[in-house]
């Protein structure tokens, strides 16, 4: 399930057998991943208990029931997720939380429930920084390298693109002229 923009609530997910979109709505009980993400407007959780074979739930994006106090008993208004935008109505804060046994489906699932945004931005130090300006010096950034490695190993394999200094990218496939 994915940008549910103006969904309120979602139905009760064992009344589900006149749903006529989904094709694994006559075995519901075996759905084994339940991701929603952006479900913008989306209170509460619908029963989840007969979901038995449930081994992953996802709650993320942008979701009201991570800070209207629903999924974890605190009302965070102020949390990007309720965040107010133009043209939507506001969020507010409940009085109920989940249910019990919502909870222990949720448990027992690996689960990845109402985290923070993740960081999208690149990084501020590209890998040619951190190995003192040489572009395809071998160096690394943790145990991480950059995505220039490939690109340039296939540069160098194709004779394509500036010329290799075998001093520096030997460590790519470059090879001196004299060998």
């Amino acid at each position: 399930m994915a940008i549910l923009d103006s969904l309120v609530e979602l139905p009760n997910l064992d009344d589900l057998e006149n749903l006529e979109v989904l094709e694994i709505v006559k075995a519901f009980h075996n759905l084994e991943v339940l991701e929603i993400e952006e479900a913008f407007h989306v209170m509460r959780l619908p029963s989840l208990t007969n979901l038995r074979s449930l081994t992953a739930f996802n709650l993320i994006c942008r979701n009201e029931m991570c800070c209207n106090r629903y999924i974890n008993g605190v009302c965070d208004l102020s949390d990007y997720q309720c965040a107010p935008r133009v043209g939507e109505p506001a969020v507010e804060c409940l009085s109920e939380t989940m249910y019990a046994e919502n909870e222990a489906v949720i448990n027992k699932a690996q689960s990845y429930v109402c985290a923070g945004p993740v960081n999208i931005h690149p990084p501020d130090v590209t890998t040619d920084i951190v190995c003192g300006g040489a572009m395809y010096k071998e160096c690394r950034m943790g145990n991480v390298s950059g995505e220039n490695e490939r690109a340039r190993r296939l540069q160098i394999a194709r004779e394509v693109g500036p010329k290799c200094n075998p001093d520096v990218e030997a460590w790519l496939g470059c090879r001196s002229l004299l060998t």
